[in-house]
């Protein structure tokens, strides 16, 4: 998302109606509303310490998630079987209630990856802008410095003609 709205900024669409003020308010808005959505975030680049926290996050998601539905096939035993033993009751409000932990886990572990997830966007963004100003500021000095070649050349050009031009003579 972040991405396509710094494209659209950067890319010609011919209008002169907006102009960079605009363009640069409706960037700020669209990354901010990039920044709390939750749809379409980037994977952290591998390499990076945050790729390495977020894989191992992930499987332990994934492990949570399958020790989430052995409990729960164990509360359903249990469940079945509580009405035979009073001991097996208690152990089935005991399950209930490390299922119910298990889920609270589980959705804070996928809160966590959304999190990861968001800072390497918050990473890619940070590179992105970094390389978008560093770009600009490139192009800027290049301009000048062929505005003050233009300048120079038009001096070198012009000087000798400056000594042939007709002065009166001193009386």
């Amino acid at each position: 998302m972040a991405h396509q709205q710094l494209n659209s900024l950067f890319s010609t669409t011919g209008s002169a109606k907006l102009t960079t003020k605009n363009k640069q308010t409706n960037l700020i808005r669209a990354l901010k509303q990039a920044a709390k959505s939750q749809v379409d975030l980037p994977q952290p680049q591998k390499g990076t310490d945050l790729h390495q926290v977020y894989q191992a996050q992930k499987k332990l998601a994934l492990a949570t998630d399958n020790l989430k539905a052995g409990n729960q096939q164990l509360a359903l035993t249990l469940t079945k079987l509580e009405n035979q033993n009073t001991a097996i009751s208690k152990l089935s409000v005991a399950s209930q209630k490390i299922n119910l932990g298990n889920q609270k886990i589980s959705q804070g572990q996928k809160k966590l990856l959304v999190g990861l997830k968001q800072l390497a966007q918050k990473e890619a963004l940070t590179t992105a802008l970094r390389k978008i100003k560093h770009s600009k500021n490139r192009q800027i000095s290049q301009a000048f410095s062929h505005t003050y070649l233009v300048g120079a050349v038009i001096v070198l050009i012009l000087s000798p003609i400056a000594l042939l031009t007709d002065r009166k003579p001193l009386t």
